[in-house]
């Protein structure tokens, strides 16, 4: 589970970034900005929002701001254009709304992707304010078409799923599944069927991520003291601490190489972690 990044970020004084992935490739996640992707060759198996989807070639599909969703391409030679913008180019329409589908037409997604790779390596007067204008246009046409017509839905659910993620991150050596289930004003049970639902995995496996991750911080900073460490990140017993902590690492406590990274299962868009998986490759993007 080493971490192996290789991230996008914005120009300076920009807000789109745009680039071509082989065999995209990561994990369940989400983030504040839009995004469009293209399926220039191949087939990708898409989950967006707790729904499935394959992708062919000359598929596309919009993310809105702060989805949840995976990308996991089938064959190695599968080639993605991605578009990816702040959201709050098009925030004053949108918020509050939300597509009633994900997928959009592809031939329109791909023309506005070269349009976009043109103007920023070109960079002609105004290219900035040109292509936030055409995501603008292309955003609100989107929104009032009648096959993808529009909700009014806060997803307050979802909204709440996210900060109880936070909440978990914020006090997760502590955290239970009944502390979980009061937050989310639900019966435990339930919870759990729904956060795996969601993301994908139980519960109890992300929060024991989350101990994980705080023994590992307290390891690389000098504790040696792996009864303390078990205690602190409340694994109830030495052997448990072992046992999860190899299942997450494959590295036993005492063994954990000193340059060792773990990548959180469900990194939160304030940790700044490319939730990108190392099989893929970036093969093109404005900033390159």
């Amino acid at each position: 589970m080493n971490a192996k990044k290789q991230q996008w970020k914005y120009g300076v004084g920009e807000r789109v970034w745009a680039g071509k992935y082989l065999n995209s490739q990561n994990n369940l996640h989400w983030h504040t900005d839009c995004e469009l992707i293209y399926v220039e060759n191949g087939e990708l198996d898409i989950l967006c929002d707790d729904m499935k989807y394959r992708l062919h070639k000359g598929d596309a599909m919009f993310f809105e701001s702060e989805s949840l969703h995976r990308i996991r391409a089938i064959e190695n030679d599968s080639l993605l254009k991605t578009i990816i913008f702040d959201s709050s180019i098009v925030s004053d329409f949108t918020d509050g709304f939300k597509l009633r589908s994900p997928k959009v037409d592809g031939k329109t997604v791909s023309e506005l992707y070269d349009y976009i790779f043109a103007a920023f390596t070109e960079k002609p007067p105004l290219y900035n304010q040109d292509v936030e204008a055409k995501l603008r246009r292309f955003t609100l046409d989107l929104y009032m078409e009648n096959n993808t017509k529009v909700v009014l839905q806060k997803m307050r659910s979802d909204a709440r799923l996210k900060k109880l993620l936070i909440e978990i991150r914020e006090n997760g050596t502590h955290y239970t599944l009944i502390d979980a289930a009061k937050f989310m004003n639900m019966n435990a049970s339930y919870l759990s069927r729904h956060f795996n639902a969601k993301m994908g995995m139980h519960l109890t496996h992300y929060i024991n991520s989350v101990r994980v991750e705080r023994a590992i911080d307290l390891i690389h900073g000098g504790d040696r003291d792996m009864t303390g460490i078990s205690v602190k990140c409340n694994f109830g017993s030495l052997r448990n601490f072992n046992r999860i902590f190899k299942k997450f690492t494959g590295y036993t406590p005492t063994h954990l190489p000193p340059d060792y990274v773990m990548t959180p299962l469900l990194p939160l868009d304030t940790d700044a972690i490319d939730p990108t998986l190392c099989d893929t490759k970036l093969v093109e993007s404005i900033n390159n």
